[in-house]
């Protein structure tokens, strides 16, 4: 059996650490218990956005440097991300206000072919199985109360126009060699960003008439991407419940349901993969902050891929590839970081904590892999003794890539070093999770852990 075991602490990034097959009993450490049944058997992969802001500065830099970054993010050296989120029109992170439709009304992408596209074609250059996903901020100001892209409702009476629309941008993307594999209907649907920003308030209900009428006009026209509902923080589940029992045909008209982690926690897509386990739950946004533990905040992360994926997340995209040091371009109120960093005096490149998590995620759960929710015995955690102080846990979670190979991935958010026991039938392997530590353990035998 050989095994193996990387740790990303305060002492390094991605440092090698002990790990062994041990044959006694070890009572007092920690137990991980990983799950006989994958809750995932065809994980579709790790992605981030190229959002308009990323894309725009990617544009500028020099050859040498863009293809660095792009290798960083989506090389089998990389991180080896297969997915891209990418705006229909601008978003909040854009360098400018802008839609498909130039004064005259006339459709155009030719905004687009600017920054965003040339930079898609090299991501797909750099990683041929990479897949791009999209989301609309705002219909056009003209198909919304207010009449401006920033705030206000989506009108019906523009729906069947702006699912139109919407299938112009997808045919329009696919003769310039991109094909879109999936979409939303509507980034953040229950927010109109207070007008700041590009954004729209698209009613359930609104939605999934929406939704049926976007199905009919992609069909017409020979496009079939996957659609996902929601597109927004996981206490909107009860969103996507009330949609499909009011209009159960929806089951044969989306693909899935996407999420973002600004409230609530993954637990609670429990009740939709329960009740309608065909739909696919897909992680879409969240991203550093810039002014919040940029550059160590690699637990927060690890602990929020473990729950998503132990909860049956087949993906996992983050927020922004590329921004300067003070989050821009962008055109809203937020303070972003990127996943990558970039001096805008110096060009030189610093990677946020986000960065360093995905590292130990997105190069091993590849697509095609299993993932096995995990939980983690920890008596520091579950003990009363320091009640009402609400002490720290620990995360796991674990896949099996197609080659066979188990890996583990541990989070420990606590200032103790945690001795880990990871057992499985008659075999037990022991590590040490250091103070703020992300570790990945990795197995490798012909009959592995879970077999």
């Amino acid at each position: 059996m050989k095994i193996r075991a990387v740790t990303t602490d305060k002492y390094g990034f991605k440092r090698e650490i002990g790990a062994t097959e041990i044959f006694e009993e070890m009572y007092g450490a920690q137990r991980v218990e990983v799950c006989d049944k994958p809750v995932t058997e065809n994980f579709l992969g790790f992605g981030i956005a190229l959002t308009g802001s990323s894309c725009g500065l990617l544009q500028k830099m020099k050859a040498v440097a863009r293809e660095k970054v792009l290798s960083e993010a989506f090389g089998a050296e990389g991180l080896n991300l297969s997915l891209a989120r990418i705006s229909v029109g601008s978003s909040d992170y854009s360098p400018e206000l802008y839609c498909y439709e130039d004064a005259e009304g006339n459709f155009t992408i030719d905004k687009d072919k600017e920054y965003v596209l040339p930079v898609l074609r090299e991501a797909l250059k750099t990683n041929k199985n990479l897949k791009i996903f999209c989301a609309p901020w705002s219909p056009p100001g003209r198909m919304k109360t207010g009449g401006s892209m920033c705030g206000g409702f989506i009108r019906e009476s523009f729906l069947e126009e702006y699912a139109a629309y919407y299938c112009d941008f997808l045919a329009a993307y696919r003769r310039e060699g991109i094909d879109i594999f999936a979409l939303t209907a509507q980034n953040e649907p229950e927010t109109d960003q207070a007008g700041k920003m590009p954004a729209c308030l698209f009613s359930p209900e609104l939605e999934a008439k929406f939704i049926f009428l976007l199905r009919k006009k992609m069909r017409e026209r020979g496009l079939n991407p996957e659609i996902w509902l929601c597109d927004h923080n996981f206490i909107y589940v009860k969103r996507v419940l009330w949609q499909m029992k009011e209009f159960p045909e929806l089951l044969s008209a989306v693909n899935g349901a996407a999420f973002h982690y600004y409230a609530g926690g993954a637990e609670q897509t429990e009740a939709i993969r329960k009740k309608y386990p065909r739909l696919g739950l897909h992680f879409t946004e969240g991203g550093p902050g810039l002014y919040n533990n940029y550059a160590t905040d690699y637990c927060k992360w690890g602990a929020t891929v473990c729950r998503a994926l132990n909860h049956g997340f087949r993906s996992f995209t983050g927020w922004n590839l590329l921004l300067d040091e003070s989050g821009s371009p962008n055109i809203g109120p937020f303070f972003c970081g990127g996943l990558i960093t970039v001096d805008s005096v110096t060009g030189e490149l610093s990677y946020s904590g986000q960065y360093r998590a995905f590292s130990h995620f997105s190069p091993v759960i590849t697509r095609g892999a299993s993932v096995y929710p995990c939980k983690v015995y920890d008596s520091a955690a579950t003990g009363t003794a320091s009640y009402p102080a609400a002490p720290l846990a620990c995360d796991a979670t674990a896949a099996k890539d197609k080659n066979g190979v188990f890996s583990l991935f541990f989070v420990n958010p606590t200032q103790e070093k945690k001795q880990i026991v990871l057992k499985r039938g008659k075999k037990a392997v022991y590590f040490e999770a250091f103070p703020d530590s992300l570790t990945t353990l990795q197995i490798e035998e012909k009959q592995a852990l879970l077999q």
